[in-house]
């Protein structure tokens, strides 16, 4: 939302949208206590993010400390592959 990607309206966060998908995928996601104030109810929390002490890591169920952006190339390739993932 901050860099226009996106209206104000798909913001999740603790003043904007609560969401609660089956499993909820963060790509390079700190974690504000905003952002984590909208997911915190998710079943399943997958976070990748280089930065082991992101406040997001304290609530994630999965958690990969690695570069996002690189491990995002790497799963889209894998499923474009046809491997299946657990969550799938």
């Amino acid at each position: 939302v901050q860099e226009g990607w996106i209206e104000k309206s798909q913001e999740i966060g603790q003043s904007s949208i609560n969401i609660s998908p089956c499993v909820y995928l963060a790509f390079g996601i700190s974690g504000a206590v905003q952002h984590i104030a909208g997911i915190k109810n998710n079943p399943k929390i997958l976070v990748v993010n280089i930065d082991k002490d992101a406040p997001i890591m304290k609530i994630a169920e999965y958690k990969i400390v690695c570069d996002a952006t690189e491990t995002l190339k790497n799963m889209i390739q894998e499923i474009k592959a046809g491997k299946v993932y657990p969550w799938m």
